[in-house]
This record gives C-alpha cells, structure tokens and sequence, in this order.
C-alpha cells in the first residue's frame, strides 16, 4: 500500500514538473477592439458629463455677473443694496464657503484634466511601437 502512495505521489510530482509555470494569456483583436469600443463609450458620458458641467459653471456665473450688474448700475431692488448687515454676514459667509469650494473643484479638475492628458500620451506611445 505504501509503494503504491509513494508511486502515486511520484507521478503527480512529474506532473507538476511538467506543467509550465508562467503560463501566458494572450487576448485576441476582437477583446481589443471591444474595449477600445466600451473607452468611447464612456468618453461620450465623460463628454456629457462635461457639458452639463459646463452649463452649471455657466449659470453660477451668469447669477453672480447679473448681481454684480445690478449693483454697478445701481438698481434699486438689487441684493447689496437691500440687505441688512445680519444678511450681509450670512450672504458672506455662504460666498467665502463657495470660494472654497470652487477652489477645491478647480484643483480637482486639473488632476483629472492631467490624468487624462497623461493617458492620452501613453496610450499613443503604446500605439506607435
């Protein structure tokens, strides 16, 4: 029974021996070209997301533009000149938390933007060997 475990034993040794350790997996054009296809996929939704992106600074910035207008032409229903100190105070406090956090967006964006930038570069190295 012993030299039949043994014998057993030693045989799935070769085995093992000849089985390659790296095995290598190569993927075929059609997996390439179906990820190629999904990254444009989720450019368009990087696109649209930028656009409504682009629409929502656009606005922010059309409000605070009109507000400023107002005040410059000296209209007499416009924020500043209507509000008292207690609205002043809260009005300037909601605008430095903005400040902020425009700052941290706009931080936020250009490591996204040199993310990407970086990507693109590498990916066209890649394309060019």
């Amino acid at each position: 029974m012993i030299g039949i475990c043994t014998a057993c034993s030693l045989e799935q040794e070769q085995e093992l021996i000849v089985l390659p350790k790296n095995k290598k997996k190569y993927v075929s054009k059609e997996q390439c070209i179906e990820l190629k296809i999904n990254g444009v996929v989720l450019l368009n939704e990087l696109n649209r997301s930028l656009n409504i992106l682009r629409q929502t600074i656009d606005d922010i910035q059309k409000e605070d533009l009109g507000m400023l207008s107002d005040y410059a032409d000296g209209e007499k229903n416009c924020f500043f000149k209507q509000a008292g100190k207690i609205g002043l105070t809260h009005y300037h406090g909601k605008e430095i938390k903005k400040k902020h956090d425009l700052e941290r967006y706009t931080r936020k964006i250009k490591k996204i933007e040199q993310d990407l930038y970086s990507l693109h570069l590498e990916m066209r190295k890649i394309q060019s060997e």
